[in-house]
């Protein structure tokens, strides 16, 4: 401690520090002090804490979440350790942030009624198991509005259900787990909700008795994107009485019936990835034919699980150019034989015109008694003019060829992927970029949750389904994981980056297959860790294959 800036020594400078830093003088009338610094911060321990406790420390936490809760201000934090909470947890306060140590770890599961509901206003729910415990009961009930649920997992018994919303404007609901068989739906809006965002969450019920994923009433001006929905009757439920709502960019998988649209007005769907489709590839991502279901149709659905990350690879009107041309050339030219056979043409013509076209003529004259030159030198010129425009047809083919190779170029560069400016779509976990100044680009893409399961996605190109070579610049630490790679769902393999001191800038090597001749999606998925690894993370720079 600097003397000349801080006098003070022992108790008079914890009086000092106390006087003018903390809560207690601002209930003293002291101005400027930052906004909401004095709300509770209160902590929960299922297993040392106690009830009679103040809960501001984890030596004095509470030993409940609700005895938390009905001491909490607005604007305070409750953090919750891992353990197994038998009780309903009700939030009617408003900015109330309730954070669990883990997702998996922290599970709540009361013995009736419904296990959380949040009647608040902006408030924050995230990382825990919350069990439903009986039929007709939710995992979360929400009739607040502006409340956050993230990063949780949902579970229930027979015939209950996940996530119930009604009357919340501007909600969000993200980073969702759900895998139990036994929900009727994942998630279910109902009431007047308004604005609400449904993103990045993960619903595969694999097992049967699973009527809706997500179920929409009276749901308007939302969006819902980048969602996982699989394995279950339907996969999306539409009421007529929803309107002005996007989706767009999810994938439905092996449902039984993808989408149920029951009339909602202006509800559009855009590049949405469908397993049950032909997936014929324009060749820019794009299914040639529209995907149809009941109550309406995706007119651009994507080929391949996660496409739309690699849709932005060339301008919309280049696209429909090199489109629409290299069709057309297909279906009537071969461009490739065209100089060749306007050659073979004209080196004909001239040696016609060399050699007997004056007899020509004249014999044609005799014969006919009349004069015919005059129309086999039109027939001629006319022929040369078709020539030339066979000619101008290949010119216009070779810009084609130009644009089109332009595209592919541009496409080209999805074979180097880096941290700083590539495309990812993170599917589980938390992943973050962080400055890494020994490291290649001076950056590195990690997972920051410390568990496995962390997923990510890349897109990537390739002419053909040949197998090639992925490189990946990692850093290998001694708290790193093991990666499997896959391709679509496919696994190739597993990439260990432990090592027992730091090391920068190591490239591991994977071979990999493609799924098909154009856009492909990779994933990387932190599955397990080596034995003397101390955790699981994974930190890369660089992608790039040969």
């Amino acid at each position: 401690m600097n003397p000349e800036l801080f006098p003070f020594r022992n108790l008079e400078w914890r009086r000092w520090f106390h006087r003018y830093t903390t809560p207690r003088d601002w209930k003293k009338g002291a101005r400027d002090v930052p906004f909401g610094l004095g709300a509770k911060t209160l902590y929960v321990d299922g297993t040392n804490g106690n009830d009679a406790n103040d809960g501001e420390s984890w030596k004095t936490a509470k030993k409940t979440i609700q005895a938390a809760v009905d001491v909490a201000e607005s604007w305070s934090h409750i953090f919750v350790k891992a353990g197994t909470y038998s009780e309903n947890v009700s939030v009617s306060k408003n900015f109330i942030s309730l954070l669990g140590e883990t997702r998996d770890s922290v599970i709540i599961q009361p013995s009736s009624d419904d296990v959380f509901t949040v009647s608040g206003n902006d408030c924050r729910i995230s990382s825990f198991s919350p069990f439903a415990p009986s039929d007709g009961d939710y995992c979360i009930k929400v009739t607040g509005d502006r409340v956050l649920l993230d990063n949780l997992k949902l579970d229930g018994a027979t015939n209950s259900s996940g996530i119930w919303l009604s009357s919340s404007d501007h909600s969000s609901i993200r980073h969702i787990f759900a895998s139990n068989a036994n929900l009727i739906e994942a998630l279910k809006v109902v009431g007047t909700s308004s604005f609400i965002e449904i993103s990045h969450n993960v619903f595969d019920l694999s097992k049967h008795g699973v009527a809706y994923l997500l179920y929409l009433e009276k749901i308007f001006k939302s969006k819902i994107f980048e969602n996982d929905l699989g394995s279950v009757q339907t996969g999306l439920y539409v009421e007529s009485d929803c309107s002005d709502v996007l989706i767009f960019h999810n994938n439905f998988i092996s449902n039984s019936y993808q989408i149920e649209d029951r009339g909602g007005t202006r509800i559009s769907y855009y590049e949405n990835y469908f397993d049950d489709h032909s997936n014929s590839d324009n060749g820019f991502g794009i299914a040639t034919e529209p995907y149809s279901f009941h109550g309406g149709s995706d007119p651009r659905p994507v080929v391949c699980r996660d496409g739309w990350l690699v849709l932005s690879w060339a301008d919309a009107d280049q696209v429909a150019l090199a489109s629409v041309c290299t069709e057309a050339r297909l279906a009537e030219l071969d461009a490739a034989n065209i100089p060749a056979d306007i050659d073979t043409l004209l080196s004909r013509l001239t040696a016609t015109r060399a050699g007997y076209l004056d007899e020509l003529d004249f014999d044609l004259d005799a014969r006919l008694g009349s004069p015919a030159s005059s129309s086999i030198a039109a027939d001629i010129a006319d022929l040369i003019t078709r020539t030339k425009g066979l000619n101008d047809i290949h010119d216009d083919l070779a810009t084609v060829d130009s644009v089109v190779d332009a595209i592919l170029a541009n496409q080209k560069k999805y074979w180097h992927w880096n941290a700083i400016s590539g495309d990812y779509r993170v599917i589980e976990g938390t992943w973050a970029l962080a400055t890494d100044y020994y490291q290649h680009l001076t950056c590195v893409l990690y997972n920051s949750s410390d568990h496995m399961d962390d997923e990510i996605a890349i897109p990537f190109y390739v002419p053909s389904t040949d197998a090639r070579t992925l490189n990946i610049r990692c850093k290998t630490k001694s708290d790193a994981g093991i990666v499997t790679v896959k391709v679509e769902s496919q696994s190739q393999g597993t990439i260990d980056l432990y090592s027992s001191s730091t090391q920068n800038n190591v490239i591991k090597t994977i071979s990999i297959t493609p799924a098909r001749a154009g856009m492909n999606v990779l994933k990387l998925e932190v599955t397990d860790q080596n034995p003397s690894s101390s955790d699981y993370y994974c930190y890369i720079s660089e992608l790039w294959l040969t």
